[in-house]
C-alpha cells in the first residue's frame, strides 16, 4: 500500500479475498506491528499513509503461521504450523491428516481440537500441545492416531490445565511427560503412553482423569500423583519405567467400581507402588514380583494402603516385599480372569520396541561368531531406521562386525553416504565421521582426520569427543606424543568440567605409562601407595566370560556397596564391604546373579558407591560419599 505521488497524506483501502481453501488468513502490517487482524473470505482494511511513504502487509494462513484461529478450519494431507497458535472460544480446528508442528498449540477456554481417523501430530523443538478447551481424537483399532516428537523427549506432551476430552487408541509417544493432567478430567482409554520421564502426571485435587485399557511408561514414573492428584485407573500395564505408581500426595483409585484389574509388569525395575497418600489398591491387580529389595507397595508418612483381592505373585505375599503400613487381605491365588488384569489387547511395537527386538537378533549372531549374517542385519536396521537415533548403535556395531571379518577399509564409501544423507540422525552421521576418522588415522594420513574434526562445531559435544579421539589416534598410530598433549590442552581450554579432565587424565596416563587400567598415581600415591582421592578404575577384561575384575581407589578407609545392574536397571548382584583400608581394591564378579546362576549375554550397569569411615580434617564424622557408574558386557 503506496502514497509516493503525493505530497498530502491519504487514507487507502486495501481490499484482501482469500481464495485459499484455508478458513483463517492472519494479516499484519510488517511496519508498524499492529495487532493482527484474521479473515475468514474477505477483508477491507483503510490505513491513513502518510506522504510518499507506504506500508507493507503480510497475509498468511494462521495453520502454518500460527496467531488465533477464530473460524472453524478443517485441515488434510500435510501440513506445518511454525509459530505459536491460539483456537479461539467457539472455535473448532480439525485434523485429518499429519501436522508437523513447531510451537505450542494452546486450545483455550470454549474452544476445541479434534484428531480423526490416522491422524498423525508430530511435535518438534520442545512444543506442546495446551488445552484449556477440549481435546477429542477417537481413533480405532484399525486406524490409531498419533502424537509423538520428532525423538524420544523431543516434545512436552498434552497438557490439559481445566479442560476436558477424550482419547482413545492413541498412541502419546517420544514426549518428556506424555499427559500432563491439571485440575481436569479427561478420558482415556485404549492408548499407548510413553515418555522421556513421566507417562502420566496428575496434579490437583479436582483431577480425576478415568484412564483405562492403556499401556503406560515412562523412564522414570509410568503415572506421578502430585499436590493432591487423583483419578480412576483400570485395566492398565504400567511398564519400563522405574516406579509403577508413585503418589507424592492424593487419593487416586487404582480399584475402580472395585475392579482394579492393572498388572504391574516385570519391567517395573523398583517398587510397584511408592506413596505418600492414600492410594485405593484393592481388588483384582495383578503385581508381579518386585526386584531385590524393592517392595510391591511401600508405603511412607501416615496412614494405611488396603490393597485387598489383588494378588501377588509370590505366593503368600511375604512381608518382605511390602514396607510401611499396608492392609493385603484375601489375596488372590491364582491371576484375575473374565477379564485378566491388563489392556486386553496388544501392543502394536513402536520403533524402539522394533529396533531393539531386530537389533538383539544381529547382536546374537554377532556373540555367535556369524560376523557376516551380524554385518547384513546391521546395515539393515541402519536404512530402516536411519531417521532414529537408534541407527547409530546399529552403525557402530556394522562396523565392528566388517573389521572382525578383515577390515574396514571397504567400507569409506558407505560411511560417506551416510554422513551426507540429509535423512539421517545427527548421531548416526557422527558416527559415520568418527569411523572415518578412525580409517585416515590407521592409514597415517592425519591431516585428513584433522580435517574431518575439524567439520563439527567447535566447542560442541561432537568436537569434544573427536578431539578425544584425534589425540588418541595421533599416539596410538603415529606416535606422536606432543600433538596429541597439544589437542589436549587445547581440549582443556574450551571445557573446563570434571569429565573433560578424567577423560584428559585418563588419556594422559596411557600415554605415559601404557596403563590399561586408567589408574593416576600421584605424588602422593608414588610414595605411599595410597591414592589420593577415590576413583573408579574401570573393570578388566570386558567384554567378559566368565569373570571380570571392578578395580577402585580408596584414599581412606571405607564402606563399599557395588551394585550391578542389567539393561533394564534390575539388580542383579550386590556387593557390601563394611569396612575396606585405603589403597587399590577389586571386587571380583564371576558372573551370577544372586541365586547362583549365570547371567545372560548382554550389557549390564555396575554402580560404585563408597563412603568415607574416617573422620575429616575438622574431627567430625568422615561422611564424604563418593558414587560412579560404568557399563560392562558379558560375551558367552
Amino acid at each position: 500500500m503506496t502514497n509516493l505521488r503525493t505530497d498530502d497524506s491519504r487514507i487507502a483501502k486495501l481490499v484482501i479475498t482469500n481464495n485459499s481453501g484455508y478458513a483463517n488468513f492472519r494479516v499484519t502490517n510488517i511496519e508498524t506491528l499492529q495487532p493482527d487482524t484474521v479473515l475468514n473470505t474477505s477483508l477491507t482494511l483503510y490505513q491513513s499513509v502518510p506522504a510518499g511513504e507506504g506500508y507493507l502487509y503480510q497475509a498468511v494462513p494462521v495453520v502454518k503461521y500460527g496467531g488465533k484461529l477464530k473460524y472453524n478450519e478443517t485441515i488434510s494431507g500435510t501440513n506445518t504450523l511454525l509459530e505459536q497458535m491460539t483456537i479461539e472460544n467457539g472455535v473448532t480446528l480439525t485434523i485429518n491428516g499429519t501436522y508437523n508442528i513447531y510451537k505450542n498449540i494452546t486450545v483455550k477456554t470454549g474452544g476445541r481440537i479434534v484428531a480423526n481417523l490416522g491422524a498423525v501430530l508430530k511435535f518438534y523443538n520442545g512444543s506442546s500441545l495446551i488445552v484449556n478447551g477440549t481435546l477429542t481424537a477417537n481413533g480405532n483399532s484399525a486406524n490409531r492416531i498419533t502424537f509423538t516428537g520428532s525423538s524420544m523427549g523431543a516434545w512436552n506432551g498434552i497438557k490439559f490445565i481445566s479442560a476436558g476430552g477424550t482419547i482413545s487408541y492413541c498412541d502419546i509417544i517420544n514426549a518428556n511427560t506424555a499427559l500432563f493432567i491439571e485440575n481436569s478430567s479427561p478420558s482415556i482409554l485404549y492408548c499407548h503412553i510413553d515418555a522421556f520421564q513421566t507417562g502420566v502426571y496428575v496434579k490437583g485435587s479436582s483431577s480425576w482423569p478415568t484412564i483405562s485399557y492403556s499401556y503406560i511408561e515412562g523412564d522414570s514414573y509410568c503415572v506421578a500423583h502430585y499436590n493432591n492428584g487423583n483419578g480412576n485407573f483400570f485395566n492398565n500395564s504400567f511398564r519400563n519405567s522405574l516406579y509403577g505408581v508413585y503418589v507424592s500426595s492424593g487419593s487416586p483409585h487404582y480399584d475402580y467400581y472395585g475392579a482394579g484389574r492393572n498388572i504391574f509388569e516385570n519391567s517395573i525395575s523398583r517398587d510397584k507402588v511408592y506413596s505418600n497418600g492414600l492410594p485405593a489398591m484393592g481388588s483384582n491387580n495383578y503385581f508381579t514380583i518386585p526386584n531385590g529389595s524393592y517392595k510391591y507397595i511401600r508405603k511412607v508418612g501416615t496412614g494405611t494402603i488396603y490393597a485387598n483381592n489383588d494378588y501377588w505373585s509370590a505366593y503368600p505375599p511375604s512381608d518382605t516385599y511390602f514396607y510401611g503400613s499396608v492392609v493385603r487381605s484375601n489375596p488372590l491365588q491364582n491371576p484375575p480372569t473374565n477379564p485378566p488384569a491388563g489392556p486386553g489387547w496388544l501392543l502394536y511395537k513402536g520403533v524402539a520396541e522394533d529396533f531393539f527386538s531386530e537389533y538383539n537378533e544381529a547382536t546374537m549372531l554377532f556373540y555367535d561368531g556369524k560376523y557376516e549374517a551380524a554385518k547384513e542385519g546391521f546395515k539393515a536396521f541402519t536404512e530402516k531406521y536411519i531417521d532414529s537415533e537408534y541407527s547409530c548403535h546399529s552403525l557402530n556395531h556394522y562396523m565392528l562386525s566388517a573389521e572382525l571379518l578383515g577390515g574396514i577399509g571397504k567400507e569409506v564409501e558407505y560411511l560417506k553416504s551416510i554422513r551426507q544423507y540429509k535423512s539421517a540422525h545427527k548421531n548416526t552421521q557422527f558416527y559415520a565421521l568418527k569411523w572415518l576418522l578412525q580409517l585416515e588415522m590407521r592409514n597415517g594420513t592425519t591431516e585428513k582426520a584433522k580435517n574431518l574434526a575439524s567439520e563439527v562445531e567447535t566447542a560442541s559435544v561432537y568436537d569434544w569427543e573427536l578431539s578425544l579421539d584425534l589425540a588418541v589416534g595421533l599416539f596410538e598410530f603415529k606416535g606422536d606424543k606432543l600433538e596429541a598433549e597439544e589437542i589436549l590442552d587445547r581440549l582443556s581450554t574450551k571445557f573446563t568440567d570434571n569429565d573433560t579432565e578424567e577423560a584428559i587424565t585418563f588419556i594422559r596416563n596411557q600415554m605415559s605409562n601404557g596403563s590399561n587400567e586408567g589408574k593416576e598415581f600421584s605424588k602422593r600415591a608414588e610414595e605411599t601407595g595410597v591414592p589420593d582421592k577415590y576413583e573408579l578404575l574401570g573393570n578388566y577384561p570386558n567384554p567378559f566370560n566368565p569373570t571380570t575384575t571392578i578395580k577402585y581407589a580408596l584414599p581412606n578407609q571405607s564402606s563399599v556397596e557395588l551394585i550391578i545392574y542389567d539393561i533394564m536397571g534390575r539388580e542383579v548382584k550386590t556387593f557390601n564391604i563394611s569396612s575396606q583400608p585405603s589403597g587399590y581394591q577389586n571386587i571380583v564378579w564371576d558372573g551370577k546373579n544372586e541365586n547362583g546362576s549365570s547371567v545372560a549375554s548382554g550389557v549390564y550397569i555396575y554402580k560404585l558407591q563408597i563412603k568415607s569411615l574416617e573422620n575429616l580434617p575438622d574431627g567430625k564424622a568422615g561422611n564424604e560419599i563418593f558414587v560412579k557408574a560404568a557399563k560392562l558386557m558379558m560375551l558367552k
